[in-house]
């Protein structure tokens, strides 16, 4: 993590969500991934769970927003 930090200057690193991406798109399927990060060691913060609240809510929405503008299709 610090490699890729010191390197590219990134706050998380993440590689679950795109071999996901990659199967949708193989399959013909729609695909959206969206991370939260709870905990992260470059800036030293404390997990509040408030954050959590507040990123299940935005997930919600933008499903919720996706959903639409994939049905006007």
């Amino acid at each position: 993590i610090e490699r890729f930090h010191d390197q590219y200057g990134t706050s998380v690193e993440e590689m679950e969500t795109a071999s996901a991406a990659q199967i949708a798109d193989i399959v013909r399927i729609p695909f959206l991934g969206i991370r939260v990060v709870s905990n992260n060691i470059t800036n030293g913060g404390t997990y509040d769970p408030k954050t959590g609240e507040a990123c299940q809510e935005y997930v919600y929405e933008v499903v919720k927003a996706y959903i639409s503008t994939r049905a006007k299709r």
